[in-house]
């Protein structure tokens, strides 16, 4: 699976009000916005896209509103056009984390890997917990070459899930024709490995 299949977009963790907004303006827009989500998960973007420029010109501070139509761009293959609407949204809240995120799948679409790396590293600066934005980083530096620093993302996010040091009840393994299990094949470097919980090379 490449480094674009791992990536999905996030609209998790509402940003706070912008301020100075009455709530009637406000109050719409969101409605907006969550008829643009239900019809997001009927697959009817066309539809959604019309809601979420409403919202955007009701309240255009509203940085929501802008990650959700940078979302339809992306997945319309706009990824230029995601990216200043990422933009708009980080000018709205620098500290809203889905929108580094968002940023980083948009720039990792265009090639621009190493500063997809910085908008996922933002993303987990202002989140610590935020699992998609660990994978995403991880795969990224795994594509650059820079497989200590994957190791370290792809370890940080065992340990939210698994604890440290990792416990996990139950994982199942392949055996290889060889005789690998668990993509350990016999003489690769990585076996050498104690002394931390995820490791990868280059084979």
């Amino acid at each position: 699976m490449s480094v674009l299949q791992r990536l999905r977009p996030s609209k998790r963790s509402e940003p706070t009000p912008p301020a100075g907004i009455t709530g009637t303006l406000e109050q719409d827009a969101l409605r907006l916005i969550d008829e643009g989500n239900a019809f997001e998960q009927k697959g009817r973007m066309d539809d959604a896209m019309p809601c979420y420029e409403a919202a955007i010109r009701l309240v255009p501070s509203l940085a929501r509103a802008h990650i959700n139509r940078g979302n339809i761009l992306l997945e319309r293959g706009d990824a230029n056009g995601a990216m200043e609407s990422y933009g708009t949204a980080l000018v709205c809240d620098p500290s809203y984390a889905p929108a580094h995120y968002n940023m980083g799948n948009a720039q990792t679409r265009c090639g621009r890997r190493g500063e997809a790396v910085e908008s996922y590293r933002k993303a987990i600066e202002l989140n610590p917990g935020f699992a998609d934005a660990e994978v995403a980083l991880g795969c990224v530096l795994e594509d650059l070459g820079e497989l200590e620093a994957a190791a370290a993302s792809y370890a940080r996010l065992l340990q939210q899930i698994a604890g440290s040091p990792p416990l996990l009840d139950l994982v199942h393994l392949g055996l290889g024709p060889d005789g690998h299990t668990a993509s350990l094949v016999p003489g690769d470097p990585v076996l050498e490995v104690t002394g931390q919980d995820v490791a990868l090379t280059g084979s």
